[in-house]
């Protein structure tokens, strides 16, 4: 898989601090966000948490973006004849007073080339910047678990051997379709 210079993630911080005035995203409210812990070769990672817009407008979230990463996007896995393949989102659109589940097996942020000396490891927190289609930002900050009691099947889980708590069994993430040369 190819690397993403650290440049241009700060590159991409950079233009989310230069997004049209909007200011927080104070009626956007994140719960719940989780990294999925994965073997220390792993060059894509998935993040997980659950969107409450307590406005009276819609909201979508349209990016990501956050230091440790080279590259965050907004993904869905889709199964088809029985395989997991990723695609990508545009945005994902939140109504006034509902939310929206980004979960194993679903809806995620699709997190490549982890930035940093060390993997990340159940335990650490990892901050994020969400950005909204109204130039509002909203910092999240992520903590990494080997799993997530709600967490189900995930075809992102691992990407590699599985977690022995997990139960799934082997996962290869290029096998799930994200390309690169293994890929389906």
């Amino acid at each position: 898989m190819k690397r993403f210079p650290r440049t241009q993630g700060l590159a991409l911080l950079a233009l989310l601090a230069l997004a049209p005035a909007g200011g927080e995203a104070a009626e956007v409210v994140a719960r719940e966000a989780w990294i999925r812990e994965a073997p220390p070769v792993s060059q894509v990672l998935a993040g997980y948490l659950r969107l409450e817009n307590r406005g009276a407008t819609p909201a979508s979230l349209v990016g990501a973006a956050g230091a440790a990463f080279g590259r965050v996007e907004i993904h869905e896995t889709i199964m088809k004849d029985g395989q997991a393949s990723m695609q990508a989102v545009k945005n994902l659109a939140i109504p006034p007073g509902g939310q929206i589940s980004l979960e194993p097996g679903g809806l995620h942020l699709m997190l490549i080339a982890p930035q940093g000396p060390a993997p990340l490891k159940a335990g650490n927190q990892v901050p994020l910047t969400l950005a909204f289609d109204d130039g509002s930002r909203l910092e999240v900050t992520f903590e990494v678990h080997k799993t997530h009691q709600n967490a189900g099947e995930d075809p992102h889980q691992g990407h590699g051997p599985a977690a022995p708590e997990s139960g799934t069994g082997p996962s290869d993430h290029d096998a799930a379709g994200h390309g690169g040369a293994a890929g389906h």
